[in-house]
C-alpha cells in the first residue's frame, strides 16, 4: 500500500492538477475492457458460427491465449514497478491499435490460423495492460477508499463484459466480423489518449495515498501482522484461479452450446451473456455489503455455487435451468473475483507486482481449464468436458478447505480491531 502522506508542495502541485484524478483511469479502463472482452467473444463466436469449429478448436484457442495471457501478466506486474503505471499503460494502449487491426484483417481473411494469432496478440497485450490498471487505481491520488476503488473497478469491467457479449452478435448483424474489430480498432485509439494526455502525471501517481478510514487502516496493519494473512492472499489467488478456470471454459464452450439450440447469432450472444449481467449484481453487493472482509466462509460458499453453476450451466437441458444456472454462476465468480484483487491490493500494499500475480492466476486458471476440457470426449460432446471442469474444481475445493483452516483467527481480529496486536 502506498505511503499514506506526502509532501506539501506535491499536494499543492496536485490540487492545481483540476480533473479528477481517478477518473481518466477508469474511463479508459471501462474502454480497454469492452473492445478486449467484444473482439475475444468474437473470436469465439466466429470460429463456431462462420468456420463451423467444434468446441475442442475453442477450448484449445482459450488455453494457448491463456498461457501467453499468464506470462504476459507476471512480466508485466513486475515492468510496472519499475517503469510506472503511467508510462507502461500508455506504451501498451497504444500497443493494441495495431493488433485490433490486424484482427481485423483475420476475420475478413476467413482464416482460423491467422484468427488464432489474434488472439494470442490480444492476450499478451491486456496481460501486460491489466497489472498497470490496477496498480494505478490503488495508487493514484483521491479520497475514495481502497474497497470502493476495487468495487468500481469490478464493476467497470464487468459492465462491459456483459454489454459486449450481448452485442457482438448483433454488431457482426450491422457491421459484419471485420466491423466488429475496426471499433475496437478506433475505441483502442481512444484509450491511449485518455491514459498518455488526461491522468495525472507519475509523479503525483507515486505519492498518492488511499483514503482508508483509520479503523480500516488499523485493522489492515493488525491482519497483515498475523501469519494467517498469508494463507488467506493465497487462498484468494486460488479461489479466483479456479473461477477464472470456470469461466473460460465455459466461455470458449458457450457458442458450442448455443449453436446446438438453433437460434440466431443475435440471439445467441445475448442468451450467453446471462451470467455477466447477475456478475455485475454480485460486484454491486460486495460494494455495498463489506461484511465479506477476511471472512472465509463466504468465500468457501461462493465456491460452492462456482461448482454447482458451472457444472449445471453446462449440463443442463432446458432453457428456464440453462438461465438459473448462469444467474448462481455469475454471482459466485463475482464473490470470488472481488476477495482476490481486494486481498492482493489490500495485503499486498497495492503493488504492480502482486497486480501481476492477479492477472498470472487467472492466464494458468485459462491454460488448465479449457485445455483439458479441449482432451476430454469428441470434440463437440459437452458431457465429458463439464465432468473433466467438476474434477478439477472438486479437487480444487478441497485444497481451499484445507487452507481455510488455517485463517480461522483472522475474522476474530477484524471484528476487534482495538486489540493491541505489534506491527
Amino acid at each position: 500500500m502506498p505511503d499514506m502522506t506526502y509532501s506539501c508542495a506535491a499536494t499543492d502541485t496536485l490540487a492545481s492538477y483540476r480533473r479528477p484524478p481517478l477518473l481518466a483511469w477508469y474511463l479508459a479502463h471501462w474502454l480497454g475492457s469492452f473492445i478486449s472482452s467484444l473482439t475475444s467473444n468474437a473470436v469465439y463466436f466466429y470460429a463456431a458460427y462462420e468456420l463451423h469449429e467444434p468446441a475442442e478448436i475453442q477450448l484449445g484457442m482459450a488455453a494457448a491465449g491463456g498461457l501467453v495471457y499468464t506470462i504476459g501478466a507476471l512480466a508485466g506486474g513486475r515492468i510496472v514497478d519499475r517503469l510506472g503505471q503511467r508510462r507502461w499503460a500508455a506504451f501498451m494502449s497504444l500497443t493494441c491499435i495495431p493488433i485490433y487491426f490486424f484482427g481485423a484483417m483475420a476475420v475478413r481473411l476467413h482464416s482460423l490460423p491467422i484468427v488464432f494469432i489474434f488472439l494470442l496478440l490480444l492476450n499478451l497485450a491486456t496481460a501486460l495492460l491489466w497489472p498497470a490498471v490496477e496498480s494505478a487505481l490503488t495508487c493514484c491520488p483521491g479520497k475514495l477508499n481502497l474497497n470502493t476503488r476495487m468495487n468500481i473497478y469490478n464493476i467497470n469491467w464487468s459492465t462491459t463484459g456483459f454489454l459486449a457479449g450481448a452485442i457482438v452478435g448483433s454488431l457482426a448483424f450491422w457491421f459484419s466480423w471485420p466491423g466488429v474489430f475496426f471499433i475496437a480498432t478506433a475505441t483502442s485509439l481512444i484509450v491511449w489518449v485518455l491514459i498518455r494526455w488526461l491522468t495525472i502525471p507519475q509523479a503525483h501517481m507515486n505519492t498518492g495515498h488511499v483514503a482508508d478510514s483509520p479503523e480500516e487502516q488499523e485493522r489492515t496493519r493488525m491482519v497483515r501482522a498475523m501469519p494467517e494473512s498469508k494463507t488467506l492472499l493465497h487462498m484468494a489467488w486460488l479461489s479466483n484461479m479456479l473461477s477464472y478456470l470456470a469461466c473460460n471454459t465455459i466461455a470458449a464452450i458457450m457458442p458450442t452450446i448455443t449453436h446446438k439450440l438453433d437460434i440466431t447469432l443475435v440471439v445467441a450472444t445475448a442468451l450467453a451473456s446471462v451470467w455477466t449481467l447477475t456478475r455485475i449484481g454480485g460486484f454491486l453487493l460486495t460494494t455495498l455489503w463489506t461484511g465479506w472482509h477476511y471472512r472465509v466462509a463466504w468465500m468457501m460458499a461462493s465456491f460452492a455455487g462456482l461448482l454447482v453453476g458451472g457444472l449445471t450451466l453446462l449440463l443442463s437441458s432446458s432453457m428456464p435451468l440453462f438461465l438459473l444456472a448462469q444467474a448462481l454462476f455469475g454471482l459466485a465468480t463475482a464473490m470470488l473475483y472481488s476477495g482476490s484483487l481486494y486481498y492482493a491490493m489490500h495485503l499486498g500494499r497495492g503493488s504492480g507486482v502482486n497486480a501481476g500475480i492477479h492477472e498470472g492466476l487467472i492466464g494458468i486458471g485459462t491454460v488448465l481449464g479449457p485445455g483439458v476440457a479441449a482432451l476430454s470426449g469428441s470434440p463437440d460432446s459437452v458431457a465429458p468436458k463439464a465432468l473433466a471442469l467438476g474434477i478439477i474444481l472438486t479437487l480444487g475445493g478441497c485444497i481451499m478447505a484445507v487452507m481455510a483452516r488455517r485463517t480461522r483467527k483472522l475474522p476474530e481480529v477484524y471484528l476487534q480491531p482495538d486489540r493491541n496486536i505489534p506491527v
